[in-house]
């Protein structure tokens, strides 16, 4: 809506990949689900601030809606 002003840098993506894997293990073994990174180095230019939000969103979710198994997060 134009009220965040966007920080556009270039960084690794694993920089924001690995914390949010970590912050939702718990959750994930709580349902009995394997949360699995593949870790990646890719480099990426964007707001991290705001794509972080965007990862966290689709994270939580994948963790949620499922019901057994194991959710698997990486990126090509």
């Amino acid at each position: 809506a134009g009220a965040e002003e966007v920080r556009l840098s270039h960084f690794e993506l694993g920089t924001l990949l690995e914390p949010l894997v970590a912050e939702l293990q718990v959750v994930a073994r709580e349902k009995s689900l394997v949360l699995r990174l593949v870790r990646c180095r890719h480099v990426v230019y964007s707001d991290p601030r705001l794509l972080r939000r965007v990862l966290q969103n689709f994270l939580v979710n994948a963790v949620r809606y499922t019901s057994s198994g194991s959710v698997l997060v990486g990126c090509r």
